[in-house]
This record gives C-alpha cells, sequence and structure tokens, in this order.
C-alpha cells in the first residue's frame, strides 16, 4: 500500500456520514484522555452503537481544538474492504510503517484502530507498540474477548475499557430535539409529549440509525444487525457446528426477556423445533456466552438475601437495547430499559433477590444498599405485591399512583427514573 492510499482508507475511517451530532455523556472523559498517552484506551460495546462515531468526533477533535495533524493520527476502520489483506499482524505492521515515515515526530501521535478484532495477532502488535513508544492508543471492538485475560494480563492491567451503550433516553431526547426537564414540575408539564417518545423508545430502543425509519424498516434492520452478529461475530470467529441453534437461542431469549432462563426447557425447546435432536444443556450454554461476547445480552444472577450466595443456574438475561426485544410485552420491555439504565451508571455487579418467602425483587446489589423493583401500573389491587421489600418501585407513570403511599419504598416513575430527577 502506497501512502496515498492509505490517507484514503484513513479519510474513509474518519468520515463522519451525518452532520447530525450530540455530545454523548461519557465524550468529556475521552476528550481527557486524548492527553494521556498511557494506559491503553478500549471503547467496547454492540455493534452500531456508536463506537466508531466517537472515534471520529476525537479525531475531529484532536485536528480542530488540539491542532494535531492529520499526519500523525493513524485511523483505521478494519471493516474497510480495502484491508482485507492487511487483517494480519504483518499487513497491520506495514500500514504502521507507512503512517510513521510521514508523521511528525515533534507532535503527539495517536493510533485509532477500529474494530481491531478483525485482524489476526493484533494484541502483538499492540503490546509491542504499547510498550516501545508513547503513542496514544486507542481502540474499539464488538467482542469482549478482546480483552482476554491473557492479554489483559501481558499488559499488566494497564488497559482502560469504556463500554459504549445505544443511546440512554436522554440522549434520545437531544438528539430528537426534545428539551429535558430538570425538575419534577417542567417533566409534570411536559409529560404528554414526553410520554409519547418514551413509548417509542421502549419498543425500539437507542439504536441512530433506526431513529428515522418506519417500525417495519426498524425490524428489518434488527434482523440484518442481528445476522451480522451471528455470522460475523461468532460463526466466523468460533466456528460453530450448529448456526440454526443459535440463532434459536437469540429467538427463545426475546421472548423471554427478563424471566429465569433454564437452560435444559431452552435445549428441549430448540430440540422440539427440529433445530438438532441432539442438543445438550452445554451446547446451549456456550452458545448463551457467545451472544453475551457479543454485547447482545447480559446475564443477571440471582443473590439470595437468606444465605448470601450467588447462584449461576437461575440466571436471567437482558438485551443492551430495546430493539432485540421488541417481541416481548410492555412490562418487560419497561425492565429491560431499567436494567440497561442500571448498567449505564456503572453501579457494582447487578442481582435479582429472592428472599425465604419466594418473593422476588427485580435488581439489587449484593449489601442491598440498592433494590430495585419495576411493574407497569401500581394501583390498590397490586400495590402489595410490589412492594416486598424496601426499594425503588418505578413503574409506568399513572396520575393514580400518586396517591398511593408505601413505607420504606420510594416511588419514581419511569421518565423521571431515566431522566435522573430527583
Amino acid at each position: 500500500m502506497t501512502y496515498n492510499e492509505l490517507l484514503t482508507v484513513i479519510a474513509e475511517s474518519a468520515q463522519l456520514g451525518t452532520e447530525q451530532s450530540i455530545d454523548r455523556s461519557i465524550e468529556s472523559e475521552l476528550y481527557l484522555l486524548l492527553k494521556v498517552p498511557k494506559p491503553l484506551k478500549a471503547i467496547t460495546g454492540l455493534r452500531r452503537s456508536g463506537k466508531s462515531y466517537l472515534l471520529k468526533k476525537m479525531y475531529r477533535h484532536l485536528i480542530n481544538e488540539s491542532g494535531i495533524p492529520p499526519s500523525n493520527i493513524l485511523f483505521i476502520n478494519f471493516e474497510n474492504d480495502r484491508l482485507l489483506k492487511y487483517r494480519n499482524l504483518i499487513g497491520l505492521r506495514n500500514l504502521f510503517d507507512i503512517f510513521i515515515s510521514h508523521a511528525n515526530e515533534q507532535k503527539p501521535m495517536y493510533l485509532f484502530l477500529d474494530e481491531i478484532q478483525n485482524v489476526h495477532e493484533w494484541e502483538n502488535f499492540v503490546r509491542t507498540v504499547y510498550d516501545s513508544t508513547h503513542y496514544n492508543i486507542f481502540i474499539t471492538g464488538s467482542n469482549s474477548h478482546l480483552l482476554s485475560s491473557e492479554f489483559s494480563t501481558s499488559l499488566g492491567g494497564r488497559i482502560l475499557e469504556f463500554n459504549i451503550y445505544p443511546f440512554s433516553f436522554s440522549e434520545y431526547l437531544l438528539w430528537n430535539h426534545v428539551p429535558i426537564p430538570n425538575n419534577i414540575y417542567e417533566l409534570s408539564e411536559a409529560r404528554p409529549a414526553i410520554q409519547s417518545w418514551l413509548n417509542q423508545y421502549l419498543r425500539f430502543g437507542g439504536l441512530v440509525e433506526t431513529f428515522n425509519l418506519s417500525d417495519l424498516q426498524k425490524i428489518s434492520y434488527q434482523e440484518s444487525l442481528t445476522e451480522k452478529i451471528i455470522v460475523n461475530d461468532i460463526l466466523n470467529r468460533f466456528n460453530l457446528k450448529y448456526p440454526n441453534v443459535l440463532k434459536s437461542v437469540g429467538q427463545f431469549l426475546q421472548t423471554n426477556v427478563g424471566n429465569i432462563t433454564s437452560i435444559g426447557n431452552m435445549a428441549k425447546w430448540i430440540r422440539n423445533m427440529g433445530e438438532n435432536k441432539k442438543l445438550d444443556y452445554k451446547t446451549v450454554q456456550t452458545y448463551i456466552g457467545y451472544l453475551e461476547k457479543t454485547y447482545l445480552i447480559k446475564k443477571v444472577r440471582k443473590f439470595s438475601l437468606k444465605t448470601k450466595e450467588i447462584f449461576s443456574t437461575q440466571d436471567k438475561y437482558y438485551f443492551v437495547d430495546n430493539l432485540f426485544s421488541h417481541k416481548s410485552d410492555e412490562e418487560d420491555q419497561i425492565e429491560n430499559t431499567v436494567f440497561q439504565h442500571l448498567s449505564r451508571i456503572k453501579l457494582p455487579e447487578i442481582f435479582y433477590g429472592r428472599n425465604p418467602q419466594g418473593q422476588e425483587i427485580d435488581f439489587m446489589v449484593a449489601d442491598q444498599s440498592l433494590a430495585y423493583q419495576v411493574c407497569y401500573q401500581l394501583n390498590d389491587a397490586n400495590v402489595a405485591r410490589e412492594s416486598k421489600f424496601p426499594a425503588n418501585l418505578i413503574y409506568m407513570y399513572d396520575q393514580r399512583s400518586l396517591r398511593l403511599d408505601i413505607p420504606n419504598i420510594k416511588l419514581t416513575s419511569l421518565d423521571q427514573f431515566l431522566l435522573g430527577i430527583e
């Protein structure tokens, strides 16, 4: 590859594609790290969640605000078809050598390596460059295997990971030019409009590329993206024997969001579908793990309030975006959205809990300092069932709920919770 060809690759990698933009909550932290060469920065998350877009904005920030010459920023998206023969250690090294031969060594240098998991033995290259230079390195990937324990250990923990999610509800409103209420009084006045946007968000989530699509187009987009995740990030990478089984696992989870998942029952369901009559527990468990690695789903384990034990055989699964859970009912969509929000605010590991009487709390941390119960409607008929523990009780707004006074329970409407309004 010539230097001019490399410049073409960089220009294609850094192309924003749209003029519309919002400042995401993570951006200020990433901009500060542009001034700090070490440690290695890894931006991970679901495909199309905004990882590449953040890199592109940082690229422009460096050029326009920090005075870094473009020749000092190697920005490569390894999903570019021009790079098929460079997706290996030797190819990556060649690109790097071409880059440094034209860089200004008197200025800071940056490596933006997008979707780096497509490059065979990329870890060896990054480790070498990291140890021998002061280049500021950012990598992105759509597979959690990116930061394997072996690679992390070899760098001595010198990695900062940023897990990027699809848009939060606040970001979704900003993108759609909807003013965000600052307090409960402004929320009350704006609620009719807010609720309309919330209904759309609950059903189809926060992936930017879907915002201007019709409902049918959004479903088609979801199917296409799911296929890409399954084929590119799982089947091609792990050489699975039963690709249709993997798809069936995803379909099962789509209709069982937030339910206790029996892997044995799932295997039985898939066998009854005729996919694989000999399908066993271990295979299904492994395939669920692959879906977790792509950041498509997240697991919530059970925590016993009585014994303080963590159980690993009674898990629940949630999707990282509601676009993938649109087949579930409204209450499950709400629960899925609450889980996403709790994940974004970086709580310790989130569990669900069950007391000796068999009563369940939807989300909690192990020390029980934070607990959340989620329901669709809250009224006199179900209040006793939903207020089993001292907790934050999150519900779809209903004027009648305001009359309820429940000891040890903090009532919060879903819109209030998602917007962080106290």
